[in-house]
């Protein structure tokens, strides 16, 4: 599914670089989705280790890695997904953040921002 570059500025709501970790937060504008799976999260082409990777939705904190295979991740309206990479340092300058998923309702979805540090 395609989704246009003025709603996905609306989805990355937050990205900052401290030490060796990198702080993602997507904001849902749109409707409510399930995710159920996060195939892959990228930048610059490079494929993050899932075990470096930490989601947090609604009141639950988990690594990528753990995430059972059943387990959906709730994504409501008006709701925000965070994301913490640890352990990987960016150089300053312009990155492309690339997130491979699928939804319930809408099947595969390729997210891409470009960031600046």
């Amino acid at each position: 599914m395609f989704i246009p570059s003025s709603i996905l500025k609306k989805v990355l709501k937050e990205f900052k670089v401290e030490d060796s970790r990198i702080y993602l937060e997507l904001n849902n504008p749109l409707m409510t989705v399930t995710i159920s799976k996060l195939e892959s999260i990228k930048i610059d082409d490079n494929e993050l280790d899932k075990e470096n990777i930490i989601l947090e939705f609604e009141d639950k904190k988990t690594k990528l890695s753990e995430l059972k295979e059943d387990e959906k991740i709730p994504f409501k309206i008006g709701s925000n997904l965070k994301i913490t990479v640890e352990n990987l340092n960016l150089e300053k300058g312009q990155h492309v953040v690339k997130f491979k998923l699928k939804t319930k309702e809408f099947g595969n979805l390729d997210l891409k921002f470009d960031v600046n540090i």
